[in-house]
């Protein structure tokens, strides 16, 4: 199965163009139930889906493609919408809706889509970013399709693909098993760095402790670190490009706490100091520059 974040790289799909379909949301949306009635008379009249299934098989089909078209138009360009489009190719194969016939409706669906959006859009630029990005996003379900259809062909002449397909299923799920336990170990020890910051501060308080704002600090810097490797890993859930410059940040940051707590036991030796300059030096010169490098493939992407 192919994720989003893939997709969106292959297709140049951009945050902007999901932000285009986000604005019409709401104005599609309230054409839902026109989409089901035309897409149901569409399946009768140019395919005589009437005479070849029963009213149950076909208001199935006609309420799957309303469905789709509802997670479409409430923005939900991710993973789910890629599940759901190649579930609806599964259902429609079993009733015997060959893949010629299924894009055939999909351009009906392609070409209804743009209509309404030209009608509804006055301003000619807006109009045309927003049908740019609804294109964009179609493109992709058609090639879904394409390979749902394959996928399924496929699994009838070989039960190496079937193993192969279990496995890769297989892994998905372990991986999403262990992205939440990675989430959940983060967010443990996030919730200790801030009671051990908060008993730190109160411990060197009541001792009258003068060095209570550095030791505060190195607690601080290690609730940082914490927060920063939470976020990344938010990200990369939700499909985001892992970003380097995260752990070079987080290395840059245990150094400058190592020179904190050498200077506070009054134990560092010149070799250490020196050492621990160097690495920081090094690391903050490495830590720009691929921040610089990330920046700049960003705006790349994005424009």
């Amino acid at each position: 199965m192919a994720y989003i974040k893939d997709i969106r790289n292959t297709y140049n799909i951009l945050d902007s163009d999901i932000e285009n379909i986000k604005s019409v949301s709401e104005i599609m949306l309230n054409y839902s139930i026109e989409f089901a009635t035309d897409i149901h008379e569409y399946l009768v009249e140019k395919f005589g889906f009437q005479e070849q299934y029963e009213d149950t098989q076909l208001e199935k089909m006609s309420q799957l493609l309303e469905d789709w078209y509802k997670i479409l138009f409430k923005g939900n360009i991710n993973n789910d919408l890629i599940n759901y489009t190649t579930n609806m190719v599964k259902i429609f194969h079993e009733q015997i809706v060959d893949n010629s016939t299924f894009l055939s409706i999909f351009s009906f669906v392609r070409n209804w889509i743009h209509e309404r959006i030209f009608q509804q859009i006055e301003k000619d630029v807006v109009r045309k970013n927003i049908l740019l990005s609804v294109h964009k996003i179609l493109d992709v379900q058609v090639s879904i399709i394409n390979t749902a259809y394959t996928d399924i062909e496929l699994r009838k002449y070989t039960k190496i693909f079937s193993l192969k397909n279990n496995l890769i299923n297989f892994s998905e799920r372990f991986m999403v098993f262990g992205h939440l336990i990675l989430v959940s170990i983060l967010i443990s020890l996030t919730l200790g760095a801030i009671v051990f910051l908060g008993v730190d501060i109160i411990h060197h308080y009541k001792t009258n402790s003068q060095d209570i704002i550095i030791y505060a600090l190195g607690s601080l810097l290690i609730l940082w670190v914490l927060i920063e490797l939470l976020h990344t890993e938010i990200q990369s859930i939700k499909g985001g490009k892992l970003k380097i410059s995260i752990f070079l940040g987080v290395a840059l940051i245990a150094f400058v706490r190592e020179i904190l707590i050498i200077k506070l036991q009054h134990k560092e030796t010149d070799n250490q100091m020196y050492t621990a300059i160097a690495a920081i030096l090094v690391l903050g010169i490495v830590y720009f520059i691929t921040a610089l490098i990330e920046k700049n493939d960003n705006k790349r992407r994005n424009k």
